[in-house]
């Protein structure tokens, strides 16, 4: 994916089984090329609560640096110890 500093990103997860259970929680991570995280943060859950939205407003990435990163997104529920990867996209990001 090639995003412009000031752009935004916007991505839906939908969860076909129906509500996402209160106990599961998802983040994303851009990480440079090193593999440090340099942004994170927990997405949101949709109104019927069946979906994470990703929303990186316009603005959002102006504090990275143009260059090449991971853009990963996990879903997590720290009480059974699950971790899922459920995308992973490299990320260039231009002026």
């Amino acid at each position: 994916m090639i995003k412009y500093l000031d752009e935004s990103i916007f991505i839906d997860f939908e969860y076909i089984d129906g509500i996402i259970e209160p106990e599961y929680r998802a983040f994303y991570s851009i990480k440079d090329i090193e593999k440090r995280v340099v942004k994170t943060a927990e997405l949101d859950r949709s109104d019927d609560n069946t979906t994470f939205e990703l929303r990186i407003k316009s603005g959002e990435l102006e504090e990275l640096k143009p260059g090449n990163y991971k853009l990963e997104v996990s879903v997590e529920n720290d009480e059974i110890g699950y971790k899922d990867y459920i995308y992973n996209e490299d990320l260039i990001l231009k002026n």
